[in-house]
């Protein structure tokens, strides 16, 4: 994940770099499907869930920093 020209994008296998689209809240859309943010109860993001045509709700979990 990172921001390029003021949007969300992220690098999936095999493919280009995809620009999302907010949509409101921690969900945004792009070419691949949907990512919605998932947080903690402290409300810092610990993860996300991608959903698309073939996958549906495949959850990322958010690694601690390195030391």
């Amino acid at each position: 994940m990172r921001v390029v020209d003021g949007k969300l994008a992220i690098r999936w296998p095999r493919r280009d770099e995809v620009l999302l689209d907010a949509v409101g809240g921690d969900r945004f859309v792009g070419s691949l499907g949907a990512v919605t943010f998932t947080r903690a109860a402290s409300g810092g993001v610990d993860g996300l869930l991608i959903s698309n045509r073939r996958l549906r709700r495949l959850r990322a979990e958010r690694l601690g920093a390195a030391s």
